[in-house]
């Protein structure tokens, strides 16, 4: 991973808004367990996370990984509701929400109302592309 993490750094130097670095180092994150980093990370580089498409929403979905890791499930919920779930209304493209509810019931958690309103987003999007 040094060397993946090297060539991202350079990569950043030279565009320093590239969301495909970000991605490559959101695994870098994942892989070595660096979840704090990841978040701060991620965090720092918000402003570049604008963009209303897939690769943005996906970025989103490696914070709540990194949430997730750090066992601050109201933050993946903050994510999911302002980031993810309205980038799945618009697109109908589940990837990232269903990745997310894995990962929150993995740990079995009891958040109440949101849980049940990814859960009906879910559905819905099951019920609507068989």
């Amino acid at each position: 991973f040094d060397a993946a993490e090297k060539a991202v750094k350079l990569s950043l130097e030279i565009n320093q808004d590239n969301t495909w670095a970000f991605h490559a180092y959101s695994h870098i994150f994942d892989a070595t367990c660096r979840s704090q980093e990841g978040v701060d990370f991620l965090d720092t580089n918000e402003k570049y996370l604008t963009d209303d498409n897939s690769l943005t929403c996906h970025l989103h979905w490696h914070q709540t990984v990194n949430y997730t890791e750090l066992g601050d499930y109201e933050k993946v919920l903050d994510i999911f509701d302002n980031h993810i779930s309205p980038v799945f209304k618009r697109t109908g493209i589940p990837f990232n929400l269903n990745d997310g509810l894995e990962h929150i019931n993995f740990f079995d958690q009891r958040i109440g109302g949101n849980h049940n309103t990814i859960t009906d987003d879910t559905v819905n999007m099951f019920a609507k592309n068989p």
